[in-house]
């Protein structure tokens, strides 16, 4: 049986996570370099799991959420390295690939939406 699709709250807390990963917040906050990147890696080995696990592909709210906080982290650590693709993390290039993959379902126009955008920027680094 396919697993089950991750509840709402559980996408809703990688957002939030996400939000608290920003430079601004994470300053704020007296995070560390490094600290931040470790709890970045995290949510977007979470997020990959989620978008690719069983179950997403059918709930359309926790499919945007995560597309939302793969957008937000993903964003956030290229500001944080001035856009080095290169110099991204594994968890970077997963999270990327599990959004990409997003594009070949069918799912709302706001997520395909924000995995187009998310994935032309990527492209444009």
């Amino acid at each position: 049986p396919a697993a089950p699709a991750a509840p709402p709250s559980a996408a809703s807390l990688l957002v939030n996570i996400a939000i608290v990963c920003s430079p601004a917040e994470a300053t704020k906050a007296g995070w560390p370099p490094l600290r931040v990147a470790s709890q970045s890696d995290l949510a977007m080995n979470a997020v990959a799991v989620g978008l690719k696990g069983g179950g997403t592909a059918t709930d359309d709210e926790v499919t945007y959420r995560l597309v939302l906080a793969a957008d937000t982290l993903m964003r956030n650590m290229l500001a944080t390295k001035g856009g080095d693709v290169a110099a991204m993390s594994d968890a970077f290039r997963k999270c990327g690939a599990a959004v990409e993959s997003v594009l070949d379902r069918t799912t709302t126009q706001r997520t395909s939406e924000l995995a187009q955008k998310l994935t032309k920027a990527l492209a444009d680094c």
